[in-house]
């Protein structure tokens, strides 16, 4: 995963979107989700009902391979994140996210 991408997206998310940070937020607001990234801070109790709530939707989900210290990092925040949803995403594009994941 290119941390550089996932970096840039959240910095013009930050700025120009929409978005719930952290793990209460992220799953009381999963309906308006059209992006969620989880830390690997996660349970397997907490992952599980993320994914729950989006069972059936075509919302991405991307495991963030570092855990909450550095997701916070990569959102431009100075705390720990364990989950984001992305509400709507401004001037950023999960499709070009998601395009330099895979490749």
């Amino acid at each position: 995963m290119s941390e550089k991408a996932l970096g840039d997206f959240f910095s013009k998310v930050m700025k120009t979107g929409r978005y719930h940070i952290g793990l209460r937020e992220v799953l009381k607001n999963l309906k308006d989700a059209r992006l969620v990234v989880v830390s690997s801070s996660l349970t397997e109790e907490e992952l599980a009902s993320i994914e729950e709530g989006l069972k059936g939707r075509s919302v991405p989900l991307i495991r963030y391979e570092g855990d909450s210290v550095k997701l916070g990092r990569v959102c431009g925040l100075p705390f720990r994140v364990k989950a984001v949803s992305v509400r709507h995403p401004g001037e950023a594009s999960i499709r070009k996210l998601l395009k330099s994941m895979k490749g």
